[in-house]
């Protein structure tokens, strides 16, 4: 059996990204960070998708240009 990390709440994103949790809503809004909605307002993050865009903002150049 697999087991799988834990899924992450928008504060804890927020956090591991060095971002607010206001901007966490825009990268979801933007279809840039996926969630998993498991209620009508409550949403959680994979740990590997909330990876792919901490990557993708350490490779920024210019800083906010995609937030």
């Amino acid at each position: 059996m697999t087991q799988t990390a834990p899924l992450l709440k928008k504060a804890d994103v927020a956090m591991l990204l060095n971002v607010s949790t206001r901007t966490v809503e825009r990268l979801v809004a933007r279809k840039t960070l996926a969630c998993v909605a498991i209620g009508p307002h409550t949403k959680r993050f994979r740990p590997a998708d909330v990876e792919r865009v901490k990557s993708k903002l350490a490779g920024e150049t210019q800083p906010g240009g995609w937030l």
